[in-house]
């Protein structure tokens, strides 16, 4: 389902750019549109699935800090039992 949705996050903004700079150049008999819009919808693109992933990851990195957190004071309780004996 994930991969679902960045494909389709990445492809929509270069899509949608292509088209306007093909129209842009076809209106204006210009050839550099494209290329400019095609530029920017492909940023577009890897920027919506970078904030699709980082939103996605972001649950599992908090919960694998507390995670962490827990293990490390489990350490810390060993290593105080130990020396106390």
């Amino acid at each position: 389902m994930m991969i679902t949705q960045i494909g389709l996050s990445m492809i929509t903004p270069i899509l949608i750019c292509v088209f306007i700079g093909v129209k842009l150049d076809q209106w204006f008999s210009t050839q550099y549109w494209f290329i400019i819009l095609l530029f920017l919808g492909i940023l577009s693109a890897f920027r919506c699935a970078y904030e699709l992933t980082k939103r996605f990851y972001s649950k599992d990195l908090t919960r694998e800090i507390e995670e962490q957190k827990y293990f490390d004071n489990l350490k810390k309780g060993r290593n105080e039992k130990g020396k106390k004996r």
